[in-house]
């Protein structure tokens, strides 16, 4: 998540932020746009 978004501690965001921050990596995922085909 850091690699993408250039957040320095993740684990240190919200649950509620962290949750969106994951669907949002899950959707770039999805459509192609990070180089990889899943992230979870």
């Amino acid at each position: 998540m850091s690699l993408f978004f250039h957040i320095p501690f993740p684990e240190d965001l919200p649950d509620e932020l962290w949750a969106e921050k994951v669907a949002q990596l899950k959707w770039l995922a999805e459509k192609g746009l990070l180089g990889i085909k899943s992230v979870l």
